[in-house]
């Protein structure tokens, strides 16, 4: 069972909400648009996502994960090439030929936009990789051409975007952040979010309480000290109870950065039951539909393995999993590296849909220094593939005990 792609709900269950919460300016970014479009994966949990305003005189205002930027349009009836007035900008670190560490700038300069049949649109990004530092320093290496097949999306009309008529004061969201994305940094930690009357939301690990309001064109707008982030639902799939949602940097009304994300409203009762219940393989959600899905076997005896496949090659890696179990209604995943040293995944339940357990997920590492956060919590779901048995040889792992049928894990 995949994350759906659902027909869209009319907007009018919402209008009395939005309208209570909204400020007195609209604030969509989309003022003087001719059509404003959104392009996303549903339920897929990537980052990459776009919003682009069609303007009329052959223009457009394109928000990426990279920025956002004006462009002029050429349309040749199949395509859409936009011509960008500035590049879209990112820097990250990768490796040169002479294996160093260095940083690669990714300049996009044109973006082809093709629209197919099923609201399908597939994005063709052209432009630049600059090398900085290294043995290749000022290395420019193009990349894109305007007939490659490029990456398919999700299209939507951002008129038409499901109702948010259920988000009344006192509902709870996972997947919304207070978190500041330094430099360099990818993701943000996500939380379980409840909102609140005259305008509000609390978030749960923190405890604080933030100005958030719908403004008039559906997108949920927060104000942090460092400034504000807006969130808009654009795809509910009722058939494992997940949501995707579109995250932007806000600056002056409108989204000037955009990724995607996964989210769920939290539900009593989730959980995974008891040791034999919870003894399954899980297939990550984050990964289900890919070419390179990821496991999780948990043993019935409080060891596991880690099986990463790639359904191309026909091959698999497995890593072991020394000891998992409960730690209230958590479920924790130890992987032991060294006698003062392992890594800690834990599944914290957020909603339980059939086979599919919602979660928040992270992972750290300890050691005699301290703890190192490997993920930050994000939502996740996994999805039951049925019953894990262990390999004949498998012994019970060293320090594992039952208690009522909960385990205590080993430190």
């Amino acid at each position: 069972m995949s994350f759906q792609r659902r027909h869209v709900i009319s907007l009018a269950a919402g209008a009395a909400l939005i309208a209570s919460l909204a400020p007195a300016a609209a604030t969509a970014g989309t003022a003087g648009a001719a059509k404003s479009l959104g392009y996303f994966m549903p339920g897929d949990g990537r980052s990459d996502a776009y919003l682009i305003d069609w303007l009329p005189k052959n223009k457009a205002r394109l928000v990426s994960i990279a920025g956002a930027q004006s462009g002029r349009v050429t349309d040749d009836g199949v395509q859409k090439l936009v011509a960008l007035d500035a590049p879209l900008t990112m820097s990250f670190t990768n490796y040169d030929e002479c294996g160093e560490e260095i940083q690669q700038r990714r300049d996009v300069n044109q973006v082809v936009v093709r629209d197919l049949p099923d609201s399908v649109t597939q994005f063709v990004e052209m432009g630049t990789v600059t090398n900085i530092g290294g043995c290749q320093d000022g290395l420019v290496t193009p990349f894109g051409a305007v007939g490659d097949a490029g990456q398919s999306f999700q299209r939507l009309n951002m008129k038409n975007r499901p109702s948010v008529g259920d988000l009344v004061p006192g509902s709870q969201v996972a997947g919304f952040s207070e978190d500041v994305q330094l430099p360099g940094e990818s993701t943000i930690a996500e939380d379980v979010v409840m909102l609140q009357e005259g305008g509000s939301a609390m978030f749960q690990v923190t405890g604080h309480v933030v100005p958030a309001a719908f403004d008039a064109n559906q997108w949920l707008v927060f104000t942090f000290t460092f400034g504000q982030r807006a969130y808009t639902r654009v795809d509910v799939d009722s058939a494992i109870g997940g949501e995707t949602w579109l995250m932007a940097d806000w600056v002056g009304g409108q989204p000037v950065r955009v990724e995607e994300k996964l989210m769920v409203k939290p539900e009593a009762g989730a959980g995974f039951g008891t040791v034999a219940q919870a003894s399954r393989i899980w297939n990550s959600g984050l990964f289900i539909d890919s070419r390179t899905p990821f496991y999780f076997y948990l043993y019935k005896n409080g060891t596991g393995e880690r099986v990463l496949k790639d359904l191309d090659l026909g091959t698999e890696s497995r890593t072991p999993i020394t000891a998992w179990g409960f730690e209230g209604l958590n479920l924790v995943q130890r992987r032991k590296l060294s006698a003062s040293a392992r890594r800690d995944r834990t599944w914290v339940p957020l909603r339980n849909v059939g086979k599919v357990r919602w979660i928040m997920e992270s992972e750290v590492f300890l050691d005699r220094s301290g703890t190192t956060v490997l993920i930050k919590p994000r939502v996740n779901y996994v999805q039951d593939e049925g019953k894990a048995v262990p390999p004949a040889a498998a012994v019970p792992s060293a320090g594992f005990v039952s208690m009522n049928d909960k385990p205590t894990l080993p430190r």
